[in-house]
């Protein structure tokens, strides 16, 4: 999963989360105006987050009384909060796209969702960036539809 992901001279970036060793001891990120967790927590932030991704992955595959497009909405939110989640802890010196991408994929495959398009080795084109900067400002639904766009029964 991280094969090319890394400088040829980094392969201890490779899986390894900022803040756990060598360079990565003090690895502070910042992407675009956002902030990232401090490389000094994100091994506790990740286990939260992997703990909250555990309970959402049995919350979407649970049966809804929701009609399906009300119902899918709402555990699309799910998918996306984790995402933005992720992408805020920034764990990782590279690859973070990837590995979000990845998790996406993973809560699609558990609500049986399949996206049409879902790059996972390049970020999808813009204005995908811009709708992630929007749903972090709290304006959810750009992003949204973008991902309702990828998505077929």
């Amino acid at each position: 999963m991280f094969k090319n992901l890394t400088h040829p001279d980094c392969p201890y970036f490779a899986g390894q989360y900022r803040g756990s060793r060598d360079c990565l001891v003090n690895y502070e990120v910042h992407v675009g105006n956002a902030s990232t967790e401090p490389s000094s927590n994100v091994a506790v932030a990740m286990a939260k987050l992997a703990t909250q991704i555990q309970e959402d992955l049995t919350a979407v595959r649970a049966p809804s009384n929701l009609p399906p497009a009300e119902a899918l909405v709402s555990r699309l939110d799910v998918v996306l909060d984790r995402m933005v989640d992720f992408l805020a802890i920034h764990p990782y010196a590279n690859g973070n796209g990837h590995m979000q991408r990845f998790v996406v994929w993973c809560f699609f495959a558990a609500m049986n969702f399949w996206p049409k398009k879902w790059p996972m080795d390049e970020r999808p084109p813009r204005p995908y960036d811009d709708f992630i900067r929007l749903y972090r400002l709290g304006v959810k639904d750009p992003l949204r539809q973008y991902m309702l766009g990828l998505l077929k029964r």
